[in-house]
C-alpha cells in the first residue's frame, strides 16, 4: 500500500507540472522582425466555430492607424485565429478584444487574412511609446 502511495505521488509530480503550458516568453523586438503590418485597430465581428477538432475564430479590425506596413486607414482586415480543440492552455483567444481598440502586430496570411498568433502581438495603446521607440532602432 504505502509503495503505491510512493508511486503515485512520484507520477503526480511528473506528471501535473506538466499539465499545464504556458506561453514562452517572446521579446518584443523578436516579434517586429516578423511583423509584416502594425496597425491601431478596433476588433469587431467575432465569430467562433469548431471543425473536426479545431476552434477557429475570425473578426473584422477595422484600422484607425498604420504604423507599418502595407495597409490604410479605414481598411477593414479580416483577423483568423485557431486551436486545437484539445489544448486548454496556451491558446490564442481574441474575443475578449471585441469593441477594444488596442495595437495588433500583424503577419499577413496566404489566404489575405492577417493574423496575430501570440498573445504579446496585440498591444495596449500604453505600450505606443515603447513600440514607437523600438521601431526608431
Amino acid at each position: 500500500m504505502k509503495r503505491t502511495l510512493n508511486t503515485c505521488l512520484a507520477v503526480l509530480l511528473v506528471v501535473v507540472p506538466t499539465a499545464f503550458a504556458e506561453w514562452a516568453l517572446v521579446p518584443l523586438v523578436e516579434l517586429l522582425k516578423k511583423t509584416d503590418v502594425i496597425v491601431v485597430a478596433r476588433l469587431t465581428a467575432v465569430r467562433e466555430r469548431t471543425k473536426k477538432g479545431v476552434d477557429y475564430g475570425s473578426g473584422t479590425l477595422s484600422v484607425t492607424e498604420v504604423i507599418r506596413g502595407g495597409a490604410k486607414t479605414g481598411d477593414k482586415l479580416r483577423l483568423e485565429w485557431s486551436n486545437s480543440c484539445e489544448l486548454v492552455c496556451p491558446r490564442v483567444e481574441h474575443g475578449p478584444y471585441e469593441g477594444k481598440t488596442v495595437i495588433w502586430l500583424l503577419q499577413r496570411s496566404t489566404n489575405g487574412a492577417v493574423r496575430a498568433d501570440y498573445p504579446g502581438r496585440v498591444l495596449d495603446l500604453k505600450s505606443r511609446g515603447v513600440l514607437d521607440a523600438l521601431l526608431k532602432k
